[in-house]
């Protein structure tokens, strides 16, 4: 009996350890499900401010989004723009072309009209010299006329002629 007491102590201790371990694995467990709790309601929590967050990007998302429009509808129109202020560029280089052209012939007509002035100057001197030229004809056709008439008349001879070019 001392061997069967042995053994049913040898149970009962078995049985109490295996019972000890139950609980203890029980204790460990439950303390692995409590921080588990812990870790899943941390996960939730973590969740729910991801989920805030990508609603918060999503709206910013959508922002940038508008953003983005405005800027393209304003970058259209700043071409727009650029390109009116190309062909306003393109019309003033046109007009100062013209202007220039303009300055051109001016200049060519201002110098044509100091070629005019200058050969109107000229022919006004001629003039004056042609005027001189014939009343000096005049004046030599007058003496010549003078000479003939008192030649004619006799009161000079030849001698008298040729005695005044010598003298």
């Amino acid at each position: 009996m001392v061997g069967e007491l042995e053994v049913a102590i040898v149970a009962s201790v078995a049985s109490l350890v295996a019972a000890i371990i139950a609980i203890l694995g029980y204790l460990a467990n439950r303390k692995q499900i409590q921080m588990a709790a812990e870790q899943i309601a941390m996960s939730r929590k973590q969740t729910a401010s991801a989920l805030d967050q990508l609603e918060t990007a999503r709206k910013q998302l959508k922002v940038n989004e508008e953003k983005l429009e405005i800027s393209q509808r304003q970058l259209n129109l700043h071409q727009e723009n650029l390109k009116l202020v190309e062909k306003a560029v393109q019309a003033v280089m046109a007009i100062a072309d013209s202007q220039r052209r303009q300055v051109e012939a001016l200049t060519t007509q201002v110098d044509i009209a100091g070629v005019l002035k200058r050969t109107e100057e000229g022919v006004k001197e001629q003039m004056v010299a042609l005027q001189r030229q014939r009343a000096n004809w005049n004046i030599l056709a007058g003496v010549a006329k003078a000479l003939g008439w008192a030649y004619d008349r006799g009161l000079i001879g030849r001698d008298d002629l040729e005695d005044e070019d010598e003298g």
